[in-house]
């Protein structure tokens, strides 16, 4: 009592260790995501013609269309929508949609070279392109997700601010208006709504396998 819970020692230790051990940490789950994926992990592509009707499309690409509630034959909306801006303007379009397993897919549309053709692509958004497609999802503004990072990385209100070059009530400001955007009241509930929904059951799965000597996976799990 009165004293530090670690001493100098203790803390360089952790220092030097907790990089390495972070790594080891990461090619284990990238290592049993790979040997046992949970979810197919392939992109899928879809060529489309001039009137945006399916010419051709990998194996894949239904699987997606499936978690969309689609199928080649009734493509749905989020793939025509991408499909008609990529033709319309001659360039790549991009959109990002839940899935119904609750999994976020990102669907690229691009006009073919030399052709009158679309291609599009599904395939799932990454873990780390996750936290930015939830602040998007909850329509918080760019200073809003700014301070939605430092959140995330532990920042204080006043860390925050000298980050971000704002106010510590400017900061405090804009934590109000996304507790209002999420109905939390807390930085914990706020946290807990990205990692409770998204990241703890991974946890608890991986807490499963590895009790059955199977690999732990990788990234967020489907709801």
């Amino acid at each position: 009592r009165g004293s530090a819970l670690f001493d100098d020692p203790e803390l360089d230790f952790v220092r030097e260790a907790g990089p390495l051990l972070a790594e080891g940490a990461r090619f284990g789950l990238r290592f049993g995501q790979a040997g046992e994926p949970d979810l197919p992990d392939a992109p899928g592509l879809i060529l489309l013609d001039p009137t945006l009707r399916v010419m051709s499309a990998t194996s894949a690409a239904g699987y997606w269309l499936k978690e969309l509630g689609a199928s080649l034959d009734v493509l749905p909306t989020v793939v025509t929508s991408v499909a008609g801006q990529a033709r319309a303007e001659a360039g790549p379009a991009v959109a990002r949609v839940l899935s119904e397993s609750g999994r976020w897919l990102a669907v690229y549309g691009a006009k073919l070279e030399g052709a009158d053709q679309v291609s599009v692509i599904i395939e799932p958004v990454q873990p780390t392109q996750l936290a930015p497609i939830l602040m998007r999802a909850f329509g918080f503004t760019e200073r809003e997700q700014d301070v939605m990072f430092c959140v995330l990385r532990g920042s204080s209100t006043a860390k925050a601010a000298t980050a971000l070059s704002i106010s510590q009530e400017t900061v405090q400001r804009h934590l109000t208006s996304i507790f209002d955007k999420t109905g939390v009241r807390s930085r914990g509930e706020l946290l807990g709504l990205v990692f409770q929904a998204h990241y703890e059951p991974r946890v608890r799965d991986n807490e499963r396998r590895t009790g059955t000597s199977r690999p732990s996976r990788d990234g967020p799990m489907p709801t």
